[in-house]
């Protein structure tokens, strides 16, 4: 069987999305996996050993445009690991000669929505075990102990995801206080605020890991820290592939897009706007003040910090205070469940 799996994201989500690449890639060697050509050099670097082909659609371009879409009928069946208002059923069925695609909904882990899809081909498989490879008890290891070097993931996908400059530099000072060594992550677009961050906390050019298209080097900065605070952007779905990382979410449907791991953290206001409109392109986000963000500050960062966590955690929620909410493996939230829900839909409709 001529096998194709469309995913051209963004880079988390393409991140997100890497356990079940990797589980049809290992019963399927000779897939063609099409991305996006932004996130093609991770995709690289993620799965060595697959085709890769671009598609670069324009709603999924920030700069826009029009590009052409690949012919898929050339495939026996496409895998699609996205949907949306342009990628639906009615659009792949135009395209290709048969595919699988996930429901649309926030209410599950992008992983789980992507296994319901790759359980219909393949045998069941460990998430976490393809999404950590060789670091799975490396990063357990870090997330059950305190943490002596802390990476700042400044990054965001979108505006309303951002924290305010003035959060990250008093949470970084707080730790700075308690002996607490800080690096500031990022990509190429928050150098300016990156090395401002720097200059104000005294941060050496070494303690800079700013993403460049050398992922061999990205991560071995990576494995050097013990824990990344991050707002939702790709940048921290890059970091949880090696360190456990402490999310601010805001504005994002949370538990669909919440960075993978069992052992992460995720700190929520949990307000009635949320999620909001924040990533339409046709929809005006009139929200000025993002409450969802510039209210959470570096006491709820302390309190989740000091949350101990155990060897075989479960997913939990944990009030804060003050209207905050701690969730601890949000991503894994009932999945022994969904995933043996997915695996009997599987069972009966190759039936």
């Amino acid at each position: 069987m001529k096998l194709a799996i469309v995913k051209p994201d963004h880079l988390g989500d393409l991140v997100l999305s890497s356990p079940a690449i990797k589980a049809l890639a290992k019963l399927f060697p000779d897939v063609c996996l099409f991305v996006s050509s932004k996130t093609s050099v991770l995709a690289k670097y993620l799965f060595p050993d697959l085709e890769l082909r671009l598609m670069d659609l324009p709603h999924l371009l920030k700069s826009g445009g029009i590009t052409k879409i690949p012919d898929l009928t050339e495939f026996d069946l496409v895998l699609f690991l996205r949907r949306d208002g342009i990628i639906t059923p009615e659009w792949a069925q135009l395209r290709t000669r048969e595919f699988l695609m996930p429901e649309e909904s926030h209410a599950h882990h992008q992983s789980i929505l992507d296994y319901a899809v790759a359980c219909e081909v393949v045998p069941s498989y460990d998430m976490d075990a393809l999404f950590y490879a060789e670091r799975l008890d490396f990063v357990r290891t870090k997330a059950l102990n305190p943490p002596a070097k802390v990476g700042l993931s400044i990054g965001s996908g979108f505006y309303t995801n951002a924290w305010p400059l003035i959060r990250w530099m008093e949470t970084a000072q707080r730790l700075q206080a308690q002996g607490i060594e800080i690096s500031i992550v990022g990509g190429s677009a928050e150098i300016p605020v990156a090395n401002y961050l720097a200059r104000k906390l005294g941060i050496c050019r070494a303690n800079l890991i700013i993403g460049s298209n050398d992922f061999v080097e990205l991560f071995q900065k990576l494995d050097q820290l013990d824990l990344v605070i991050a707002s939702d952007g790709g940048t921290a779905h890059l970091c949880s592939l090696s360190v456990p990382t402490l999310s601010l979410f805001g504005s994002s449907p949370i538990k669909r897009y919440v960075p993978f791991g069992r052992w992460n953290r995720t700190i929520s206001l949990g307000l009635s706007c949320s999620p909001c409109c924040q990533y339409a392109r046709r929809e005006v986000n009139g929200c000025l003040s993002v409450e969802c963000m510039s209210e959470m500050d570096s006491e709820d960062v302390q309190a989740a910090m000091k949350h101990t966590l155990q060897p075989q955690s479960r997913s939990y929620s944990l009030d804060l205070g003050r209207g905050r909410t701690l969730y601890v493996g949000l991503s894994h939230l009932n999945q022994v469940q969904k995933i043996a829900t997915r695996r009997l839909e599987a069972e009966a409709w190759s039936n």
